[in-house]
């Protein structure tokens, strides 16, 4: 009779150390979309309306986006990716890469310099799609 208790001890047990295993699949929760791809909705496209009032046009949207793709894709932790275009000029600085679940994912600061205006940043995350395109996180 004393091994029904103990075997009941035990199986208590792994049951209960079973509960703290976690299976995750697809993107994590706390990583919700917070846009389209990067070339949808830009952060440097967001810190120059907010310096200037007016988007980025389509050449400089398009640089800054060229710049966000080379920095996630192929950027050294902290060295910046510049741009140009027109009055409009800026950098994005990656950050080091992190799993998150199956995901590749990585934090970038982009900032907008516009001719006269002081320089706005934002600080972005974003996580590598099954496709291969990055999304941006939050």
């Amino acid at each position: 009779m004393a091994r029904v208790p103990a075997l009941a001890v035990a199986v208590s047990g792994v049951l209960a150390l079973a509960g703290c295993s976690q299976t995750t699949t697809g993107a994590p929760e706390a990583l919700a979309v917070t846009g389209d791809s990067i070339a949808g909705t830009s952060p440097a496209e967001a810190a120059a309306t907010a310096a200037i009032g007016i988007p980025l046009d389509k050449s400089a949207a398009r640089k800054a986006h060229e710049a966000e793709i080379r920095a996630l894709e192929h950027g050294r932790t902290g060295v910046p990716v510049a741009w140009r275009s027109g009055k409009f000029r800026g950098e994005v600085v990656p950050g080091a890469m992190y799993q998150v679940n199956a995901y590749t994912c990585r934090d970038y600061t982009q900032t907008v310099y516009v001719s006269g205006q002081p320089p706005q940043a934002t600080r972005q995350s974003a996580c590598r799609q099954p496709d291969g395109s990055w999304k941006a996180v939050s």
